[in-house]
């Protein structure tokens, strides 16, 4: 197996860093993605710039329908600037050059086909956990919202076919993102600002008649204020130790402000436990995993790319964890995740151009 997952996002920023202040006043040269209005002007003699940083900030913001409270009062002070150095920032567009050999590479001559909408069996198994409290719907503090997440749900399915829709090859290429009503109504309890898909720069596809991979790329297009990406995706679906670790902290919190009132906090700290487990017996580490990225896109003269993020995972194959499909809590893939069957040995890549 050359690689269970790989997401690449391709963003260029050139930088001066830290540095003194020029004597002279720096230009910021205008390029591909930057705006008219963020160009700056030189600066007079002995002159300061304002900034628009009050002296004392005070913040608070609700979440998640209010379940989660974000807050800030800082004392900042006045804040000025003199110079500034100079900045060049440019995103980079995914060519279809770069598509082809990324694909390619990783598909290995099998055929692509295109998505399967997702069927009703899909949103009753959702409703299923829901009534039965499993998984995550058995956290208290998710009370609010299950009405909502039922009733997005059953709109859903309304919308959605019966059954799978046969085998249907696609070419490599960019064109519109692959809509599914049904997942998008299903969706709506989450408030999301829809994402704008109907420029022609995405490519999704299934890899294999037995869809064992799964791709996505995305094209820069300043138009929809994107980045591009390419994503590789083996098996079913993966956890990764980010992931675990930003649940537990909500959950804790949840715990902390008594509203979790069945238990739900310890139960899940020893699922967390187990998924730990398996990570300390990773023996593929993360330098190996950094040099295997860097050779990929050496081999493939994508140039100018660097390793920026990673992370441990735990990855499943096939049948052994429910695949995403964007329905109901995000959460509850980790109890659905047959740990007996998790491939531990591979770690998340997160490289930038």
């Amino acid at each position: 197996m050359k690689k269970a997952i790989l997401f690449i996002i391709m963003l260029s920023v050139i930088f001066t860093g830290c540095q003194k202040t020029p004597k002279e006043s720096a230009v910021v040269r205008k390029t591909d993605g930057i705006s008219e209005t963020i160009v700056c002007k030189p600066l007079k003699e002995g002159e300061m710039r304002e900034t628009d940083v009050p002296k004392h900030w005070k913040f608070e913001e609700k979440k998640s329908n209010d379940r989660v409270t974000i807050q800030a009062d800082l004392e900042l002070g006045e804040q000025k600037i003199g110079n500034l150095p100079v900045i060049e920032m440019k995103s980079h567009e995914l060519t279809q050059e770069e598509l082809n050999r990324l694909i390619d590479y990783f598909a290995d001559g099998e055929d692509l086909y295109a998505p399967q909408i997702v069927t009703k069996d899909a949103y009753q198994e959702i409703l299923n956990r829901i009534t039965n409290k499993e998984g995550s719907y058995a956290q208290s503090a998710y009370s609010p919202s299950i009405t909502s997440i039922q009733n997005a749900i059953r709109d859903g399915m309304e919308l959605a076919p019966n059954k799978t829709s046969s085998l249907e090859k696609v070419e490599i290429g960019f064109r519109e993102k692959l809509k599914d009503s049904g997942v998008e109504a299903a969706q709506k309890w989450m408030n999301v600002e829809p994402e704008n898909k109907d420029t022609e720069d995405y490519f999704v596809a299934d890899v294999g008649e037995d869809r064992r991979a799964h791709i996505e790329a995305e094209r820069y297009n300043q138009e929809i204020d994107n980045a591009s990406s390419f994503l590789w995706m083996e098996g079913a679906n993966f956890v990764e130790e980010e992931t675990i670790e930003n649940e537990e902290m909500q959950n804790e919190y949840y715990r902390s402000n008594s509203m979790d009132t069945n238990g739900y906090t310890e139960k899940f700290h020893e699922l967390a436990d187990v998924y730990r487990e398996c990570m300390d017996r990773i023996t593929f580490t993360e330098e190996d995993g950094k040099k295997q990225a860097e050779q990929i896109l050496k081999d493939l003269g994508i140039n100018d790319m660097s390793i920026v993020d990673s992370d441990r995972t735990v990855w499943f194959s096939k049948g052994a964890c429910l695949e995403s499909k964007g329905l109901g809590l995000g959460s509850d893939i980790m109890w659905r995740g047959n740990l007996d069957q998790g491939f531990q040995d591979t770690y998340t890549l997160f490289p930038e151009v």
